[in-house]
């Protein structure tokens, strides 16, 4: 699990060291749940070979500079690498966001989407239909984000949900502090 440090500058000119564990037992805002999960089906990794660099759940925003929830995971790659469909499903989004930059969500049917953000070119357009493993776009560095990378998000009935729970162990990258 990634574990980092934060300096809180007070009043006074104080400062509060604290770890990443202050706050992991916090709960999730509403719209996200840190609950296990298993899913049947077909599948395929967004990215092959990619590294977590930011996990699902609290953090301390990079660029913000302020305790945020993280709603999905960061995926490491180059800037150009193919970005696969998780599943079959039809593009219900395929735009710009400030923040996500260049994305694309996936509707999957029942209730269930995902999210690719950040991305350096959209492969497809909103109401195409996908099959899993399909390019739909390229890792990028679009929106609010401080290198290439893919942000993936998974939604089931407008909640965010960890998708390490289904992805498995992608060896996390840890941080120089």
């Amino acid at each position: 699990m990634k574990k980092s440090l934060l300096l809180l500058a007070l009043s006074a000119g104080m400062c509060i060291l604290l770890s990443s564990t202050d706050f992991e037992a916090m709960p999730p805002p509403a719209g996200a749940d840190l609950s296990p999960f298993i899913m049947t089906g077909s599948f395929c990794a967004p990215l092959s070979d990619a590294g977590v660099t930011d996990q699902f759940g609290w953090r301390f925003h990079p660029q913000e500079l302020c305790l945020d929830f993280h709603s999905g995971i960061d995926l490491s790659a180059e800037s150009g690498t193919p970005i696969r469909a998780f599943m079959s499903g039809t593009a219900d989004i395929a735009g710009t966001h400030e923040s996500y930059g260049k994305y694309i969500r996936i509707d999957h049917g029942n209730g269930f989407f995902t999210l690719y953000a950040h991305c350096s070119k959209l492969l497809i357009r909103k109401g195409e239909t996908v099959r899993i493993g399909q390019c739909i776009a390229k890792v990028g560095q679009t929106g609010q984000a401080t290198g290439p990378h893919l942000h993936f998000e998974m939604i089931m009935n407008s909640t965010r949900l960890d998708p390490l729970w289904v992805l498995g162990d992608i060896p996390a990258i840890q941080e120089t502090l």
